[in-house]
């Protein structure tokens, strides 16, 4: 039975046998054991952030067999050399939960820690040392605002922002690095005083608009008599509503993704993809992937020109100025990230596919042993892509992918 345990030591005391090299395949740089034995299990970092020549994975779920805690280890870009883990003993004392993406601000990152009941009972912010490793500062959140909410943390420059929700409304606060001094910025109301008023996009998005940095959210007011979707763009410094739109609900399910590009607002709600102007508040497209249910396309990334939307149904390449469909795959997509050498697609079957962006060719196809992973990729990581290397993990091990050579290798053998 898996239950929370927790760590707070900083300083890395990992057995060598721990981080040893794993074979993986073909165009690998490196592939390494991550220390534990609990295994990569939750979402860990999503988007294994890049920071003064590291890259940083997640692993274990807490346990009460192997004690251990969940885990950050920094590993050198180049190398996949373990610099350090955090934490690195157990200490049922304070449990620690990451999930979501966190904001990387020169030395200092800040990430989301959810309640996790038994085990804690609200929200906390961590920041922390990327370069030593070590804590600087947990930020307990109160109980009443650590509804399940969006785990995100994201920021520009010295701010970072996040979501807390209580029972009717949620909190957008913005913190101060190297600080962390926090602030309540703005607490989004139902239009109901019984109803209740929740952000549902799963990434978080922060962007320049006009001179000023705003958040681009999905929200649901769930009312007395009906619910509403809502699109929602809110000055992040000052809290003002400058944008607000009310989108089709597509059967029960909610806006699973939100994505500014200049002045247009993309987004995605069960089989439906949309395209708005923030300035004159206009429909520019809406796609509809069709059929029944089973074709919902929650995910939304946009590369250049190109709006590509999937599910486990599929993916479709959308033209992003008309909406018109470029092609489609019914390859089923668990997540995708974007480079100049394409899209990269984690597929459910535990491997990965680099796709031309321009046509939707499959340029090659990535995989690991199964003897180092025998599930293939771990379909709660999100490709990390910085400059040609493509950063992803299995159940076990970390791996780098050499992605402009993959790419070069592949193009001259399909095209000569």
């Amino acid at each position: 039975m898996m239950v929370v345990t927790g760590g707070a030591s900083c300083t890395a005391d990992i057995a060598p046998s721990s981080n040893e090299k794993e074979v993986a395949g073909q165009h690998v740089r490196w592939s390494v054991r991550l220390p534990g034995n609990a295994g990569i299990y939750n979402e860990g970092l999503i988007g294994l952030p890049v920071v003064n020549d590291r890259v940083l994975f997640h692993s274990t779920m807490f346990t009460n067999e192997t004690h251990e805690d969940n885990r950050i280890h920094a590993l050198d870009i180049s190398t996949g050399k373990l610099e350090w883990t955090f934490p690195t003993e157990f200490n049922p004392d304070e449990p620690y939960y990451f999930e979501g993406r966190p904001y990387v601000n020169e030395d200092i990152l800040v990430t989301k820690m959810s309640a996790f009941e038994p085990y804690s009972y609200h929200d906390r912010i961590l920041l922390m040392n990327v370069n030593s490793g070590l804590k600087q500062k947990i930020i307990h959140m109160p109980r009443s605002v650590s509804r399940f909410s969006c785990r995100d943390v994201v920021g520009l420059g010295t701010n970072a922002w996040f979501f807390q929700e209580d029972d009717h409304s949620s909190h957008l606060y913005k913190i101060t690095l190297p600080s962390g001094d926090t602030a309540r910025i703005v607490s989004l109301q139902s239009a109901s005083e019984d109803g209740r008023l929740e952000v549902t996009n799963r990434e978080l998005q922060v962007e320049y608009y006009e001179g000023q940095r705003v958040l681009s959210v999905g929200v649901l007011d769930n009312q007395v008599e009906h619910a509403e979707l809502q699109l929602l763009v809110i000055n992040a410094d000052t809290g003002e509503i400058i944008f607000r739109r009310v989108v089709n609900r597509d059967q029960n399910f909610i806006i699973n993704a939100v994505v500014m590009r200049g002045k247009q607002l993309l987004y995605t709600c069960g089989r439906f993809a949309g395209c708005v102007t923030i300035p004159g508040n206009q429909e520019l497209w809406q796609y509809d992937a069709g059929g029944s249910v089973d074709r919902i396309i929650p995910g939304l990334f946009v590369h250049d020109s190109i709006v590509l939307v999937w599910g486990h149904s599929g993916y479709s390449a959308l033209d992003l100025i008309s909406g018109n469909r470029l092609y489609e795959n019914e390859l089923a997509c668990v997540s995708v990230s974007g480079s100049t050498h394409g899209f990269i697609v984690l597929r459910s079957d535990g491997k990965v596919s680099v796709i031309n962006q321009n046509t939707g060719t499959e340029i090659t196809r990535l995989s690991v042993t199964s003897k180092a992973d025998r599930h293939g990729f771990s379909y709660s990581c999100k490709p990390g892509v910085s400059n040609d290397n493509l950063f992803l993990f299995g159940e076990y091990n970390a791996y780098c992918f050499d992605l402009k050579n993959i790419v070069t290798i592949n193009i001259n053998i399909s095209y000569g």
